[in-house]
């Protein structure tokens, strides 16, 4: 399960950091691809904000692989957290802005990150 885990990690840190660069990059192209058709300072500003924010959960995602790949009980427990945080936002932002074709796939991601962290051997390394 574990490396079932960081593979899957993986992928979600590809996009992340695909996501995040290109709305840091080329924001009016990114926002126009999610519908957005008037775009003001406002939405650029916002759009930023989501950049780094997709940068951040991007190295939360790498720190966790590394650490799976070390057997250190801080991958887990990071994979646990980023599953529940993306079962929380994708729910959330489905039913708030009724869009579930976008951010349904954000709360399967996270059920599967949250599933295989908690499927994962719970051994530990001691700190030395």
């Amino acid at each position: 399960m574990k490396k079932t885990l960081i593979a899957v990690l993986v992928v979600s840190a590809l996009f992340e950091l695909i996501l995040g660069l290109g709305v840091l990059l080329t924001p009016t192209l990114m926002m126009e691809s999610f519908g957005i058709a008037q775009i003001n300072t406002d939405i650029l500003y916002l759009s930023t904000v989501v950049g780094w924010f997709c940068l951040f959960a991007t190295g939360i995602a790498v720190t966790a692989i590394y650490w799976l790949c070390k057997d250190r009980c801080e991958g887990r427990i990071l994979a646990i957290i980023l599953g529940v945080f993306w079962i929380g936002i994708g729910l959330h932002l489905a039913v708030s802005f009724n869009r579930p074709q976008h951010y349904f796939l954000d709360a399967a991601k996270g059920l599967v990150i949250l599933l295989l962290a908690l499927g994962c051997d719970k051994k530990v390394e001691k700190h030395k």
